[in-house]
C-alpha cells in the first residue's frame, strides 16, 4: 500500500468523522406514531394516531435529559343502540346512536441513556415522570318514551394525573446535526376524574399508554 493510498484513506476517514452526529448540545425534534390507551375501569380501550414534540440536552455520548409532549388525533366512534336510559327520573330510549369522542395529552420528563453501536446507530433507554390529561365525551341522541321528541344529552369526563414511563429506542444518524429516532414508550398512572356527574361513574381510573413513534432530531 503506497503513501498516496494511505493519505487518501486518512482524508476519507476525516471526512466521515466530520458528519458524525453532534454528541453535545440542545436538540429539538418531532414525531408521529400510534398510541394505545387502556382505561379498563371505565371500559375504554382505544388505539389512534399521535404526534408530538420533544426537546432535550445531550451532555455527552451517554447521558441526556429529555422532555416531550404528545397528543392524539381525536377519535370518534358511532354505535347503534336501542337501550333504556333514565335521567332525572325520565325514561328515554336510544333512537339513533351514541357518539364517543376522546382526546389525549401526554407529557414526559426524564434522563436518557444511550449506547453507541457504530458511527450510524445507537440504542437508548429512558425513564421518568409523566403527566396525562384525557377528555372523553359521550353523546346520546334519545327519545322520551312519554313525549316522542328527540333530545341530545352529552356527558363529558376529564381525567388528569401523574405517573411514570419507561422507554427504549434506536437512533440513526443522517447528518452531523440530524438524527432519525424510532422509539417505544409505556406509561402507567392513576387518573382523577374532575367531573362530579360522570357517565362512567369512576373518580379514579388506572390508565396505561403504549406509544410507538418515528421522529427526527436536530441538534443545535
Amino acid at each position: 500500500m503506497n503513501k498516496t493510498t494511505i493519505a487518501a484513506m486518512i482524508l476519507t476517514t476525516a471526512h466521515i468523522t466530520q458528519v458524525h452526529a453532534s454528541t453535545e448540545g440542545f436538540y429539538l425534534g418531532g414525531q408521529f406514531g400510534t398510541v394505545k390507551l387502556s382505561m379498563a375501569d371505565v371500559g375504554i380501550n382505544n388505539r389512534t394516531n399521535s404526534y408530538g414534540l420533544h426537546m432535550g440536552y445531550q451532555f455527552n455520548d451517554i447521558l441526556a435529559l429529555e422532555a416531550g409532549i404528545s397528543t392524539n388525533v381525536n377519535t370518534t366512534d358511532k354505535e347503534e343502540n336501542i337501550k333504556e336510559l333514565i335521567i332525572n327520573e325520565k325514561n328515554y330510549s336510544f333512537i339513533n346512536s351514541t357518539y364517543n369522542a376522546l382526546s389525549l395529552t401526554h407529557m414526559a420528563l426524564g434522563p436518557k441513556i444511550s449506547w453507541q453501536f457504530n458511527d450510524t446507530f445507537s440504542a437508548f433507554t429512558t425513564a421518568g415522570i409523566s403527566y396525562t390529561k384525557i377528555n372523553t365525551k359521550v353523546q346520546f341522541i334519545t327519545q322520551d318514551n312519554y313525549y316522542p321528541t328527540n333530545e341530545t344529552i352529552t356527558f363529558t369526563d376529564d381525567y388528569t394525573g401523574v405517573g411514570y414511563y419507561l422507554g427504549v429506542g434506536l437512533n440513526a444518524t443522517i447528518s452531523h446535526r440530524v438524527t432519525c429516532k424510532f422509539s417505544y414508550e409505556h406509561a402507567k398512572m392513576t387518573l382523577d376524574n374532575t367531573h362530579i356527574v360522570s357517565v362512567h361513574g369512576q373518580e379514579k381510573v388506572t390508565t396505561t399508554l403504549s406509544q410507538l413513534s418515528l421522529g427526527l432530531n436536530y441538534t443545535f
